[in-house]
């Protein structure tokens, strides 16, 4: 029997706000492969990660910016020489290509993150390393347990977080795809149960 091999997305993006209507100033996300027949991720994989500018005439959320750290010249920085469009929406057509034929997204707080995409993108099932790990973690707060922030499950994994940078779109990928991981490993503990979104 072929073994049959899921592509799963995992992504994630840094904003100028809280509201679909704010720019995407970054987007990131990797492609993995899952080994269905044997349970076990290939060592394939794709990335994707892009940089962009507030909108013209949006102003600059200075919260989100303090967060996320992307000026105006950390943006120019990251995007280097590449001549991709500078705003987000102008190169929806590149993520809607780089996520043809997916149909399972992963992310940490996902429902953020897929408003900026689901006028574009059809995504069918989704998954949340957030909320699937509030009562696995049990963190407890005044109305019994809160979502981990990522910081707190890449601990609560024991994931090594030395290289990576919290708030930085690739590094929140990475970090979310070893959490993801290991929860596939840790299935006493995890189900992965994909919620269909249609």
């Amino acid at each position: 029997m072929k073994n049959k091999i899921v592509p799963l997305i995992i992504f994630d993006t840094e904003t100028n706000g809280l509201t679909k209507n704010d720019s995407v100033l970054s987007i990131s996300a990797v492609k993995v492969f899952y080994d269905i027949e044997n349970e076990k991720f290939l060592k394939d994989y794709e990335e994707y990660d892009r940089y962009y500018f507030i909108k013209d005439g949006e102003e600059e959320n200075k919260e989100a910016i303090n967060v996320n750290g992307l000026t105006r010249n950390e943006i120019e920085k990251r995007r280097g020489d590449n001549d991709y469009p500078k705003f987000f929406y102008e190169d929806i057509e590149s993520f809607k290509k780089f996520c043809a034929g997916v149909n399972h997204f992963i992310g940490h707080n996902i429902n953020f993150d897929l408003k900026y995409i689901n006028d574009y993108i059809e995504v069918k099932y989704t998954f949340d390393t957030m909320f699937s790990n509030r009562y696995i973690m049990k963190i407890p707060c005044s109305y019994g347990y809160k979502n981990p922030r990522l910081s707190e499950a890449a601990e609560f994994y024991q994931i090594d977080v030395n290289q990576y940078s919290f708030h930085s779109s690739l590094d929140d990928v990475k970090i979310t795809a070893k959490v993801f991981r290991k929860m596939c490993k840790n299935k006493e503990k995890s189900a992965i149960t994909f919620i269909n979104k249609n």
